[in-house]
């Protein structure tokens, strides 16, 4: 009689297990991966990087589109990875090395997406202060310096981002010992739990950005229609890179 623990998961009974080395009992998935919606999402990806290199080169935008190129090249590599968990005979969906994988990328795709929208906060208090240092230290928020705004967002992210690839690690690790992954999915919540925090810590400055571009309009004496329509135009901007 085997003293292995009973398997507690997902499993595929239209897919036999082969048991490889890197091969967990279940599919930590919970699902089995499909084969055309991954090349469907690589194909999307790899359409969006071919359009923001040609931005790229026509808009001169070289770190906000720079790093949008990191984020639809990390999107692609995570999705072929994720392919190569499809059914076979393309993939193996039991093999804890391309669920590692594929997570890693996925993951780190959107720390790139929201170094872009942070760059983004500093380049428009850049850009309406004119250079007049002095304006730009009142139109930022909380009078913080662009270095010290995208250095503090940049690190949160990164540290979250690690902390959900390593939980990500011992959930593949724990499943393939049959072991009970709750450490590993207890550490996953809590980095996707402090990435959330961080981002609506940039919603609180982004929007007293906002108050500090109107209160700096009225002290310049911009009628309503003027200031309003600029305010307006912002916020639909902060929103859609939201």
């Amino acid at each position: 009689m085997s003293n292995k623990p009973p398997i507690d998961g997902f499993v595929d009974p239209s897919i036999p297990n082969p048991n490889g080395e890197n091969d967990a009992p279940i599919i930590i998935y919970g699902y089995t991966p499909h084969l055309a919606l991954n090349a469907l999402a690589i194909a999307l990806f790899s359409i969006l990087l071919l359009l923001h290199t040609y931005r790229l080169y026509t808009t001169r935008l070289y770190v906000f589109s720079i790093l949008l190129l990191f984020t639809t090249v990390c999107e692609i590599i995570g999705y072929a990875f994720r392919m190569r968990s499809s059914p076979p005979p393309l993939g193996d969906p039991y093999n804890v090395i391309n669920f590692i994988v594929q997570y890693f990328f996925i993951v780190c795709a959107p720390v790139f997406l929201s170094a872009a929208i942070y760059t983004t906060l500093t380049s428009l208090v850049g850009a309406l202060a004119g250079g007049n240092r002095e304006v730009a230290r009142r139109l930022s928020p909380l009078r913080l310096s662009k270095r010290t705004i995208l250095a503090m967002f940049i690190t949160s992210d990164v540290l979250a981002t690690i902390v959900q690839v390593a939980g990500a690690a011992l959930i593949g690790s724990a499943e393939s010992n049959r072991k009970s992954p709750d450490t590993g999915n207890n550490i996953l919540l809590s980095g996707l739990a402090f990435q959330v925090f961080s981002f609506l810590v940039f919603l609180v400055l982004l929007f007293i950005f906002l108050r500090n571009l109107r209160e700096k309009n009225k002290a310049a004496g911009l009628d309503d229609d003027d200031g309003g329509r600029r305010r307006k135009v912002l916020r639909q901007y902060a929103s859609a890179l939201v």
